[in-house]
C-alpha cells in the first residue's frame, strides 16, 4: 500500500503511507499511524512548555509541563480516533499487496488482516525472540534484527535453526531450548521438576489441613 495516486488525507505524514491503525490530531486533522505518533512521542524535542513564563526544565518537575507537538500544526497534540465516516470511505479502497501476488485486491481492512497475519512473503521477526541473544552477544552496539518471510523461510528457522526453539531430550523427556542442549544436565533437570511438584504437594497439604482446621 503505497501513497502514491491516493486521497492525501489517508496518508499518513510522518511515514507518508496509508495510515495503520489511524488516529487525528484534534486540532489540524492531520491522520497519523498509531505506531508512528508514538514514536514520534518518544523524541524529547517534539515537545514544548505549554507555560511558557515557568519556563520550566525538562526534568522530572519540567515534563508536567511539556505537552507533545503536532507534526503538521505544531500545536499541543491530543490524538482522537479516525472519525467513523471516513473509516468507512477508507474501507471502499482496494489495495494489493506488496510483498504477494494477489488474486485481487482487498479492502483496507482485509489487505491489514493479511498483510499482519496471512501473507506469506511478509517479513516478520522470530516469534521466539532469538534476536535478543545476538543483540545481547553484541559488543559494538545494537545489530540489524533479523527478518523472515512469514512462509517456508520462517518454517525452516523455527525447524532448524532457531537456539530458542524447545526440543524433547531423549532420556528425560524435558524440554530444552536448542542452544542449550549440549549443556542440558537431566539429573538436574529431573531434580527441578521434582521440587516444583514437591512445593506444589506441600501447598496443597497446607489447604487442607486450613479446611479441615475449619
Amino acid at each position: 500500500m503505497t501513497s502514491e495516486q491516493f486521497d492525501p488525507h489517508f496518508i499518513c505524514r510522518i511515514c507518508q503511507m496509508v495510515v495503520l491503525d489511524a488516529e487525528e490530531c484534534a486540532k489540524c486533522q492531520n491522520c497519523f499511524c498509531s505506531k508512528c505518533i508514538k514514536q514520534w512521542q518518544k523524541v524529547s524535542h517534539n515537545y514544548k512548555l505549554v507555560d511558557p513564563p515557568r519556563q520550566a526544565l525538562i526534568s522530572e518537575y519540567g515534563k508536567r509541563n511539556l505537552a507533545v507537538v503536532c507534526p503538521v500544526c505544531k500545536e499541543g497534540y491530543t490524538g482522537t480516533p479516525m472519525h467513523r465516516y471516513l473509516k468507512n470511505k477508507l474501507n471502499t479502497f482496494l489495495f494489493k499487496c506488496l510483498t504477494c501476488d494477489l488474486e485481487k485486491p482487498l479492502t483496507y481492512e482485509k489487505i491489514i488482516d493479511h498483510q499482519l497475519n496471512n501473507c506469506a512473503n511478509e517479513k516478520v521477526p522470530c516469534p521466539l525472540r532469538c534476536e535478543q541473544l545476538h543483540q545481547s552477544a553484541n559488543t559494538d552496539g545494537d545489530i540489524p534484527r533479523k527478518l523472515f518471510s512469514r512462509g517456508s523461510e520462517l518454517k525452516a528457522h523455527l525447524k532448524e535453526r532457531c537456539p530458542n526453539m524447545s526440543v524433547t531430550c531423549s532420556k528425560c523427556d524435558s524440554e530444552v531450548a536448542m542452544r542449550l542442549k549440549k549443556s542440558h544436565d537431566c539429573v538436574k533437570a529431573l531434580r527441578g521438576v521434582i521440587a516444583h511438584y514437591s512445593k506444589i504437594i506441600t501447598q496443597q497439604q497446607e489447604m487442607i489441613e486450613k479446611l479441615s482446621a475449619g
